[in-house]
C-alpha cells in the first residue's frame, strides 16, 4: 500500500487486496481530508486489471478521475521490452503513434479504459513488459504518477536448436 497527501486530499494505492477481498478494493482511492471544498482540478490514476496474461489474451488497463464533470482528454504513454505493433496491438488509445496517446472521458464518466491485445506469434521469447504511464495534460493533475501500470507477459515457447554431425 501506498500513501500520499497533497492539499488537504489523502490518496491511497492497495497493490494487493486479500483474495477474499472484494476486487474494488485494489486500485487508487482518494479522499478529502476536510471534506470542504474538494479541489475542481481531477485527479487521474491508472490501475492495471490482469497483472499478466499470455500471449493471444487481452488485457485491461482502467484510468480513473475523481471528478466526472466535462470532457477530459489525458494523455499517456506506453513503453517497456514489448515491441507495439509486433508483440501487442492497443485499442482505445488516440494519438500520433503506437506509444503516446490519450483516451477521452465524456461528461459523467468516471472511468475509461485502454485495451492490449498481447499478439500470439511463434518466436520463443523470454518474459517482457508493457508499462502504461500516465503523462502530464491540461485539465487534470496525476495522482500517484511515479506508479506505472505494468504488465507482464511470461517467456513463451521453447527454442529447439538441431545439430547433425556428418
Amino acid at each position: 500500500m501506498a500513501l500520499l497527501a497533497v492539499h488537504n486530499l489523502i490518496a491511497i494505492q492497495i497493490l494487493h487486496a486479500d483474495p477474499g477481498a472484494l476486487s474494488e478494493l485494489q486500485g487508487n482511492h482518494v479522499f478529502d481530508s476536510t471534506d470542504e471544498s474538494p479541489s475542481e482540478t481531477p485527479l487521474v490514476s491508472v490501475i492495471l486489471l490482469h497483472k499478466s496474461v499470455g500471449e493471444g489474451k487481452e488485457a485491461r488497463f482502467r484510468m480513473r478521475r475523481n471528478i466526472p464533470r466535462g470532457n477530459l482528454r489525458v494523455n499517456l504513454r506506453l513503453g517497456g521490452t514489448a515491441a507495439p505493433g509486433i508483440d501487442f496491438m492497443v485499442e482505445g488509445l488516440d494519438g500520433p503513434s503506437l506509444t503516446d496517446g490519450a483516451v477521452h472521458f465524456v461528461d459523467g464518466q468516471m472511468a475509461a479504459v485502454v485495451a492490449v491485445d498481447v499478439i500470439d506469434d511463434i518466436v520463443a521469447e523470454g518474459r517482457e513488459s508493457i508499462v502504461l504511464t500516465l503523462a502530464e495534460g491540461d485539465g487534470y493533475e496525476l495522482l500517484l504518477e511515479s506508479a506505472p501500470a505494468i504488465l507482464l507477459i511470461p517467456a513463451n515457447h521453447t527454442a529447439v536448436t538441431v545439430t547433425a554431425d556428418y
